[in-house]
């Protein structure tokens, strides 16, 4: 695996010298803290006014080639797992680049075993598609999912095998799956059982989204090792950004990224992006119980519009098309650079939330705060988002979820 983080964007040593039970006391009540306290929408608003010009003025339809000049590894982070436009524009914007040729390679926020039935399906060696998407974790159970990947299925079925885009999972495998890739002889299972074993030894010790992420990387970098072309990464803007969130006040960050170890490997061919939305509604699936909570149903959730001062807040759209934010190419020395250079507020909501929480609006739940310009290279805002309308357990096709 990479190694540490050494920079500045890495968190504080002091998150790190407990361990066992003391550790994960600790680690709870930083997250208490972090949900009761107030957080700034935006900071420095002196810089606001400037910062809105620039992104008014910038502003520009998206060009998928755009986004994925120079690069080998394009990661589309989407602020929010369930929001039905963005999946819908990511899912364009991925075929473009599959059309163009430059994308060889589709990676999902899933573990590879999971996804063998899905990589099948789209290179003409297996029929179920329904069952593949349903046998995936996450939120890939819904029409809009079916029709891209059969759109992907119809442009493989014209290509010679060695050109067929794959897609594959990155996700650490669960200890089940591990068990399960070894019985069936696959060639990756011991690497596959060692990653499942660190994230289980993780979640004793209070460390999973960092060492989460960094398998995540570590199974990105594979994949782009083995592909021929560029490859596009499907993952929460969390994960896909170069540097942490900050935490409350607006100088400690939280663990490391998928998208910082990413970086330090591969420089300026790993680009970032969040495609997030000014206001609309999400499907999301409820986190119900205590400190342990438990995974509930799923419901829609209305959380907009955004505030004016956030990054989704200041921009203006004419008519319905999403705008992109080129952060590569703010001008050296404006007030805007320093606004974008400062700690923001964007959306971040996650397949999973305390539904009361999130539809009360609070400062701290719905949100995350980064420095823009060191997370992402590209901000894409579309006007409105719907929720993902999700096929009922066990029904296929006849209907979205409660």
């Amino acid at each position: 695996m990479p190694d540490r983080p050494s920079d500045s964007s890495a968190p504080p040593p002091t998150w790190r010298w407990t361990r066992g039970p003391t550790r994960r006391l600790g680690w709870l009540a930083a997250l208490v803290l972090l949900a009761c306290a107030p957080q700034r929408v935006a900071s420095r608003p002196h810089f606001t006014a400037d910062a809105r010009k620039w992104a008014r003025r910038s502003g520009i339809d998206v060009a998928p080639l755009r986004l994925a000049e120079g690069a080998r590894i394009l990661a589309l982070g989407e602020a929010a797992h369930g929001a039905r436009e963005v999946f819908v524009a990511r899912a364009a914007w991925t075929m473009a680049l599959i059309d163009a040729g430059w994308a060889s390679a589709l990676i999902l926020e899933a573990d590879a075993w999971s996804t063998r039935g899905l990589d099948a399906y789209v290179r003409g060696h297996a029929d179920d598609l329904e069952g593949a998407l349903q046998g995936l974790p996450g939120l890939y159970g819904h029409d809009d999912a079916l029709r891209f990947f059969e759109a992907l299925r119809r442009v493989n079925d014209g290509r010679e095998a060695d050109a067929k885009v794959r897609v594959v999972g990155m996700d650490a495998s669960t200890l089940a799956a591990c068990a399960a890739s070894r019985r069936a002889g696959d060639p990756e299972a011991a690497r596959r059982c060692d990653q499942a074993r660190a994230l289980s030894s993780a979640l004793e010790l209070g460390e999973t989204y960092w060492v989460r992420d960094e398998i995540m990387a570590e199974n990105v970098a594979e994949v782009a090792a083995r592909s021929p072309g560029g490859v596009v990464v499907w993952v929460h803007a969390g994960h896909a950004a170069r540097s942490a969130p900050l935490l409350l006040d607006d100088r400690r960050r939280s663990t490391a990224p998928m998208g910082w170890f990413l970086q330090r490997r591969f420089g300026a061919a790993y680009r970032a992006a969040t495609i997030t939305f000014q206001e609309g509604s999400v499907a999301v699936q409820a986190l119900v119980g205590g400190l342990f909570p438990r995974l509930g149903a799923f419901a829609e959730v209305e959380v907009g519009p955004a505030d004016a001062a956030t990054i989704e807040g200041m921009v203006r759209f004419e008519g319905d098309a999403p705008v992109l934010l080129d952060l590569r190419e703010l001008p050296r020395g404006a007030a805007s650079t320093a606004w974008f250079a400062s700690p923001q507020s964007t959306r971040s909501i996650g397949g999973a939330e305390r539904l009361r929480a999130l539809r009360g609006r609070r400062a701290a739940h719905g949100w995350a705060k980064y420095v823009p310009r060191e997370a992402f290279d590209f901000v894409i805002v579309l006007p409105r988002s719907g929720p993902l309308e999700l096929w009922v357990a066990g029904s296929g096709r006849r209907g979205p979820s409660g």
